[in-house]
């Protein structure tokens, strides 16, 4: 249809076709009316277009810019319903769209197009079913889904929920007094859907004509100003009823897809993107690949940069009389000719020459699995009732070396505090004496014990026995809680192994070691160089324990304010290196404000030369050549222009210089040290030949794969690519590459690092809800740096499968994590999640304001941990940012917490300095703002609390005492419990996983999710 011809005054000129249209389609856009109004409109004109919103920088502008069309025009009835509206420019503007909506018969179109639309949804029955809940959020899944992108549509369809929706059922209401009635709730934002299908008009179904057009009355009362015209209200009514009954679901083949990019079906995707390189001397090393056929087996010569390989394979099969056999434990040089020991199969070892294809097996006794083996292998010391004792292996006596163990002051034994006790308690499969270790010279045993026998008991209640029977197991753990009189006491000793003469080791008050982490020994082997931590974890010492008289000298022994540690990085491998036969020591400090290496004499504990300075972090000590006198590091920060991030190696001489850099790419060079870390496996193979010679060097991007080259440890020089990743899997599983990206913290003043998910199809033009992945723990940082992180995140993971589910999801590494410098750092000490909270809102405002797309009305967070803690404290401490969270297994207080976070937390006050609650109800009082219950009352949002029943880690009470305060503050929310659950759930629990994108598809995305869609349990290859 057309629209009546107008008159032109003198001057003006006629208002064509186009621009009304332009005019018209910004009007509807910029009063929040959907696009399917949109696109009836074009029917109705019988033109086509493009969104004209953004012509106009706000509704004034859209305001002016229409009646100054209108004008020119000239159109008496426009002029006439503008007149009978009043002098308000805001109700002249409602009347003459109502008037131009029934002139251009809009009405008819739009009930064609929305019954076209239904005719098209698959699940509009199932939609139907859930509209109470769903309302007008879900428009925009309608829009996303169907093409009408319009990006004032996406903006209005949330803010709608709690006002505007509140706002047009107020304006439909007939009867003044009633609306009097209804106005608070409008204030209140309790005014929804059931007042709107109440007085809304109805949609003629889909088999019925469309009702003929009636021109509205000018309305004559007082209006609620607002650019929308009360035709347009009504149709925008019945849409808001029928469309949230109609929203489109997100369906099991998204799913799907999305379960195709999760990092548990990642897992073993990316071929040979890392090369194990076990060294057979200073210029030979073997690596193990993965080719189209299966395992291969590669010998590098690195003087040569030659490859080959390792054997024949037809020819060892032959020799085996096996094929299934062939996995290479270690390879030596035997008189000049390659022999390989294979990993023990049925019991027995076969060795095999690589020259002459010869084999021998023979059997190989069963591993011990509750032994400790002396370092010349013929004795070995076991726990029996509470005791140390030792016997030789080739079956002669045994004898006990202690006596006084008693079951909760035991010897070797694992303690209640390690975070595993109940898995230990479950499989009662008997352990190695633990936090006990030999001597090098094989004469003592030595280590720690702890003292249980006071500490109060704590509960884990096993609800659904693993054994099939039905009454709950109770697991008594002690415990300790924060704040409790009764805490663990170590107690450090050493065992003469021929005599049974035992000595108490004084460490000082309330520090301890770890036997099994002894850095060095002296060359008699009865002297440990080790490291002790310090009561309150800000004090840190290499001591030397002399174990023949029972003698403990620290050499160096630093404090600080905040958190003391050995590397940057809590769980990575500490920084200090003993040189015995020079007598010094390599010390790692922040002392400076930065991490950086220190060379001590050893013999005096006296500071001989900084090794590193300036505004840049050392990650890690990988090599040390004591001859050469050379020490070999990854640092970041040190380049400029660059992530500072990323990991480079360098070199620098123990007698001063300057650090020389040995891996110009720009990119995350991952050269791990031998040493193992507290988490994860130890390392497969060594970077650094023998002899310090060469190593080898993996490096990526988040987008692009890893290459592994050989390298010249002098100076860097590349002898060879050794292999190219294939990330043809991972590729053909629809993963796409996250951004990394630089942004500014709350205060201008720090950089901030994020990587950044996108979902397929990204673009600016279209809105987006954004999922903050967050962690925020203060020991470590978060945001992938390499391909294989970004491939397989650590925590929280599915941040690629919800990308592919339509978020946009950024992980960022705010003020209070580690990786930076210090100050960095020690903003996180104590209250940790406020500053990285506020980093993240103002990080995720940049990131829309860069890559538009991003629906800041539509910010949602989870995390699990410490992230489940700052994923919770965001929607209850942002409610007005954040509008959707899933927290899992989050330490949300720690006054009902375990004690020992000192070092992170800093030091509980009871006041006045005391550290023992004075009642059972006493809060720390640096620790009462770190309570998450105490922001319960401002829950706006959707909240989904999970734990684990049998989570040791983060313990089920605390987010229990959470639930308490939520129900106490009458707000809902979801509680995710599960049963025998350990902490490990958020990686390992396909039924925690699916309820986690459930909830974020149902009240971030607006869309139906689809019903217990069953996600599958990982593949064999996932679980390595």
């Amino acid at each position: 249809m057309a629209t009546k011809k107008s008159r032109v005054p003198r001057g003006g000129s006629a208002l064509g076709r186009d621009e009304w249209l332009t005019a018209a389609r910004a009007a509807l856009i910029g009063g929040g009316v959907d696009s399917i109004k949109v696109d009836a409109l074009a029917r109705a004109l019988g033109v086509t277009g493009g969104s004209f919103y953004w012509h106009f920088r706000d509704r004034a502008d859209l305001l002016d810019a229409l009646l100054s069309h209108w004008r020119a025009a000239n159109n008496e009835p426009w002029f006439a319903a503008a007149a009978d509206a009043g002098n308000d420019p805001y109700a002249q503007f409602e009347a003459i769209v109502a008037l131009w909506i029934d002139e251009t018969g809009f009405s008819a179109a739009y009930d064609s197009a929305v019954r076209d639309w239904a005719r098209t949804s698959s699940a509009v029955e199932a939609a139907v079913r859930d509209a109470d809940r769903r309302r007008i959020a879900l428009l925009a899944d309608i829009f996303r889904r169907f093409g009408y992108a319009d990006e004032a549509a996406f903006v209005r369809a949330r803010i709608a929920y709690f006002h505007q929706v509140g706002y047009y059922a107020l304006r439909i209401v007939e009867s003044r007094a009633e609306r009097r009635r209804l106005k608070p709730l409008y204030y209140e934002g309790l005014l929804g859907a059931d007042v709107m299908r109440r007085y809304a008009p109805k949609l003629p179904a889909a088999n019925e004509p469309p009702a003929p057009s009636r021109r509205a009355p000018a309305r004559k009362e007082p209006v609620m100003h607002y650019p929308f015209a009360p035709r347009a209200l009504a149709a925008a009514l019945a849409l808001v009823c029928t469309a949230a009954h109609a929203t489109p679901a997100v369906t099991a083949a998204d799913y799907a897809r999305a379960e195709k990019v999760l990092d548990s079906s990642l897992a073993g995707a990316i071929k040979n993107g890392r090369v194990a390189a076990h060294w057979i001397d200073g210029d030979t090393f073997w690596y193990r690949r993965e080719g189209l056929h299966g395992a291969e087996f590669v010998l590098i010569d690195a003087r040569r940069a030659a490859r080959a390989a390792l054997f024949d394979r037809a020819r060892l099969t032959q020799a085996l009389a096996s094929a299934d056999t062939m996995e290479i434990d270690r390879v030596e040089r035997v008189d000049g000719r390659l022999r390989a020991t294979l990993k023990p199969r049925d019991g027995n070892v076969a060795t095999c020459d690589l020259e002459r294809y010869t084999c021998t097996s023979a059997p190989t006794p069963a591993a011990a699995t509750d032994t400790l083996v002396a370092p010349d292998g013929r004795s070995e010391a076991f726990v029996r009732d509470a005791n140390l004792w030792v016997r030789t292996r080739d079956g002669g006596g045994e004898r006990a070396l202690t006596r006084d163990g008693t079951a909760n002051y035991a010897y070797g034994k694992l303690p209640d505090t390690s975070l595993a006790a109940v898995p230990q308690r479950r499989a009662k499969t008997p352990l190695p004496p633990i936090g006990v270790a030999w001597s090098a010279n094989g004469r003592y045993l030595f280590g720690e014990r702890v003292d249980e026998r006071e500490v109060a008991a704590y509960p884990f209640v096993e609800s659904v026995p693993q054994d099939g029977s039905f009454r709950p197991i109770v697991y008594d753990l002690r415990l300790p809680l924060l704040g409790d009189a009764k805490q663990p006491r170590r107690t450090a000793f050493v065992v003469d192994a021929g005599s049974g003469e035992a000595r108490a080791l004084d460490l000082g008050d309330g520090a301890s070691f770890d036997a099994g982490a002894t850095l060095a020994w002296s060359a008699d082997g009865g002297t440990a160089y080790t490291l002790v931590g310090g009561k309150d974890a800000r004090s840190l010492a290499l001591a030397e324990l002399d174990l023949a008289r029972g003698k403990v000298r620290l050499i160096v022994d630093e404090h600080g304010k905040t958190s003391v540690m050995p590397n940057n990085l809590l769980y990575s491998a500490p920084n200090a290196r003993v040189l015995v036969a020079s007598r010094e020591a390599i010390w790692f400090s922040e002392r400076s404000g930065w991490g950086h290496l220190y060379l001590y004499d050893l013999a005096t504990g006296r500071q001989k030369r900084r090794l590193t300075d300036g505004d840049w972090l050392v990650r890690d000590v990988v090599h040390v050549d004591a001859k050469r006198r050379v020490v070999w590091f990854t640092a970041s920060g040190r380049e400029p222009g660059r992530d500072p991030y990323y990991r480079h190696l360098y070199r620098v001489s123990l007698d001063g210089g300057r650090p020389k850099l040995l891996t110009p790419e720009n990119a995350e060079h991952e050269i791990d040290p031998a040493q193992p870390t507290m988490i994860g496996p130890a390392p497969d193979g060594v970077a650094f030949s023998p002899d310090g010679r060469w190593f080898v060097d993996t490096y990526s991007t988040v987008a692009s794969p890893p290459v592994t080259v050989l390298r010249s440890a002098d100076d860097g020089r590349v002898a060879m690519k050794l292999e190219d990743a294939d990330v043809s899997a991972v590729a053909a599983a629809g993963w796409r590459a996250p951004e990394r990206v630089a942004v500014k913290s709350v205060d201008g003043r720090s950089d901030l690092y994020a990587t950044v998910y996108f979902p397929p199809g990204f673009s600016r033009e279209r809105k987006y809800p954004v999922i903050d992945a967050f962690y925020g723990g203060p020991q470590m940082m978060n945001a992938p740096r390499s391909y294989a992180e970004a491939v397989k995140t650590f925590n929280p993971v599915s941040r690629a499968a919800l990308a592919e589910l339509g978020f946009v999801v950024a992980t960022i590494d705010a003020r209070g994590t580690r990786g930076r410098s210090k100050a960095f750092a020690d903003i996180g000490y104590g209250n940790f999640a406020d500053p990285q909270i506020d980093d993240h809102v103002a990080a995720i405002r940049q990131l829309a304001e860069r890559y538009g797309g991003l629906d800041l009305d539509r910010v949602g967070v989870y995390g699990h941990s410490f992230g489940g803690y700052t994923s919770a404290r965001a929607i209850l401490a942002r409610p007005e940012f954040y509008k959707v969270a899933a927290s899992s297994a989050g330490p949300h207080n720690y006054q009902g917490f375990y004690d020992g976070l000192e070092g992170l937390l800093g030091v509980p006050d009871y006041g006045d300095g005391a550290r023992v609650r004075p009642t059972p109800a006493s809060v720390p009082h640096n620790f009462a703002a770190m309570d998450n219950a105490t922001l319960a009352k401002n829950l706006r949002g959707h909240l989904m609390l999970a734990y684990g029943e049998m989570d040791e880690n983060a313990l089920p009470s605390v987010t229990l005492q959470l639930a308490d305060a939520l129900i106490k503050a009458n707000k809902s929310f979801d509680l995710v419990y599960l049963p025998n659950r350990t902490h490990d759930f958020f990686r390992t629990d396909r039924y925690y996983m699916r309820r986690l994108w459930d909830h974020f598809v149902e009240h971030l995305l607006g869309a139906t999710p689809p019903e217990n869609f069953d996600l599958s349990p990982p593949t064999a290859t996932s679980r390595h």
